[in-house]
C-alpha cells in the first residue's frame, strides 16, 4: 500500500474495511463494576501485520443531543475521549448485535 503524501488526505478507496463479524468479542463489562452489563464493554484481539492490538468496544447511546457511555460503561467513553484528545463531537460508531459501540485500538506491549 502506498503511503499518501497528504496525512489529513481522505482517501475512500484505500481504507480497509474490516468485516466485525470475523472478530471474537468477549464480554468484559463486569469488570466495569457492580450491575454494568457484560455486553456494555467488549474486548476482543486484531493482528496486523503480525502486531497483536487490542480492540475495546464501548457500547453509547445519545442522550439528549450527548453521546454518553452506558449500562455501566460511563467512565469508559470519557477514558477514551481524554485519549482521543478531548476533540469535539461524538465518536463514530459500530453495530454489534444490534447495540452501538465506540472502538478503539491499541498496540500490545512486549
Amino acid at each position: 500500500m502506498p503511503i499518501v503524501a497528504d496525512p489529513t488526505a481522505y482517501v475512500p478507496e484505500l481504507i480497509l474495511h474490516i468485516d466485525l463479524r470475523q472478530i471474537y468479542w468477549r464480554p468484559t463489562g463486569a469488570w466495569l463494576g457492580e450491575g454494568a452489563d457484560p455486553r456494555a464493554r467488549l474486548t476482543a484481539t486484531v493482528q496486523i501485520a503480525g502486531a497483536d492490538h487490542f480492540l475495546e468496544a464501548i457500547e453509547v447511546a445519545e442522550i439528549d443531543s450527548v453521546q454518553v457511555g452506558v449500562n455501566g460503561a460511563e467512565g469508559e467513553l470519557e477514558e477514551l475521549d481524554v485519549f482521543a484528545g478531548d476533540g469535539d463531537g461524538h465518536f463514530e460508531t459500530v453495530s454489534i448485535e444490534g447495540r452501538e459501540y465506540a472502538l478503539s485500538m491499541v498496540p500490545f506491549r512486549r
